[in-house]
């Protein structure tokens, strides 16, 4: 018998590896499933302080003055003004959406009323290649803008925000642990302002939603967390590097003890537990924007004790700004978080730091590596926030 040629031998061998490859994902796959869900035991119903709303708000868009809306399953236009409200139009779209002159326009029909509705068949809409849940409101703001606003259902905007929010294929204990977090964080937003926007919270409407975060949706449906009878600030955030920052320190809010800061050894596989940036003097002379500083000979961070995240930035000895400023204006892509060290250099400065994000409440990296080490969502959540309770809103 001839022997086989190398080529030939060297691809036989490629499709072994990548058949018992294939194998071994379904294999692990299979284990997966068949692995028995987290458990989720008996809570005690929250106070009534806690608000229960049948739907939430979502600020989508307030900076442009068009948008191509449309609906795949078709919906209904309705004009609502003093008078009440009207059929504006009705069918798939996609419908040109302008806000001109002070005035809502649809299709170029100007409309005399101040906000339009629309009301999809199916509870599905889209504003330009996103898809969203729910209905959408339309306003013009003062600045001659539109405003557009989402009115979704709670638990379908928690679903969205946990897609959003945190990789689909990351533990299911992390994702539950966020679904809390995020639900708790809507209804303490809900309380204080009574909307959301997408600075809250990442939220990229249907196109985030998978079947993992959906389950850690709905194991997790209507439980909250805490304190003092009333929904927590659930602040949550990339990565803290190794320590999570105060919330007085950060937000300039009353000291909270769920959110005084907890030490993380579970973020170290992020890849922005620590990071550099330099930026040349010049530069951020530039971007801080500042009339009081013409030029940077000097930056040094203040308050950072205990957790390294700095409470100030004094420039040039002389002008003290808040750290979260500073890291604003020379971009968070930069300037990852405010635990950082300043050192000059010929004409410039390099930042060294850890974390990626304000550092306070939940690491999102360290709820993955405590679900890798056997965490579950409640122990998770419990370490992040100590002395917080879990309740059951609805």
């Amino acid at each position: 018998m001839r022997a086989r040629s190398a080529p030939h031998a060297a691809l036989t061998a490629l499709a072994l590896l990548v058949l018992v490859g294939c194998l071994a994902a379904l294999i692990a796959f299979t284990w997966r499933l068949r692995r028995p869900l987290p458990s989720v035991p008996p809570l005690p119903p929250a106070p009534p302080g806690v608000p229960r709303p049948q739907s939430v708000r979502v600020l989508l868009s307030q900076s442009r003055t068009e948008h191509t809306v449309s609906c795949p399953e078709g919906g209904t236009w309705r004009a609502v003004g003093e008078a009440g409200a009207r059929p504006a139009a009705a069918g798939r779209g996609p419908w040109l959406l302008t806000a001109s002159r002070g005035r809502l326009a649809l299709d170029g029909e100007e409309q005399a009323e101040r906000e339009l509705q629309l009301q999809p068949n199916e509870p599905l809409f889209g504003i330009g290649e996103r898809s969203y849940r729910g209905t959408l409101v339309a306003r013009v703001s003062n600045q001659g803008r539109l405003t557009l606003i989402n009115v979704i259902e709670p638990e379908q905007y928690v679903r969205s925000v946990v897609g959003s929010e945190m990789y689909r294929h990351w533990p299911l204990e992390a994702l539950m642990a966020q679904a809390v977090a995020a639900r708790t964080f809507m209804l303490y937003a809900v309380s204080a302002k009574g909307y959301l926007t997408r600075a809250d919270m990442a939220y990229r409407g249907v196109d985030a939603e998978s079947a993992a975060t959906d389950l850690a949706t709905e194991l997790t449906r209507g439980i909250i967390l805490t304190y003092r009878d009333r929904a927590l600030p659930a602040y949550f955030q990339n990565t803290c590097g190794g320590r999570t920052a105060a919330a007085d320190k950060v937000f300039a809010e009353d000291p909270i003890p769920p959110l005084s800061g907890v030490p993380c050894d579970w973020c170290r596989s992020s890849p922005y537990y620590e990071w550099q940036a330099e930026l040349p003097a010049a530069l951020i002379a530039e971007l801080l924007k500042d009339p009081r500083v013409k030029d940077v000979r000097s930056i040094s961070p203040e308050g950072a004790e205990p957790d390294g995240y700095a409470r100030f930035v004094l420039v040039n000895d002389e002008v003290r700004m808040a750290a979260g400023a500073l890291q604003l204006a020379l971009g968070p892509d930069r300037i990852r978080s405010t635990c950082f060290t300043v050192t000059a250099e010929a004409g410039s400065f390099r930042f060294a730091g850890h974390g990626y994000g304000h550092g306070v409440g939940l690491c999102q990296w360290g709820a993955r590596g405590m679900a890798n080490d056997g965490k579950s969502w409640q122990e998770i959540l419990l370490h992040y926030y100590p002395g917080a309770l879990l309740q059951r809103a609805y």
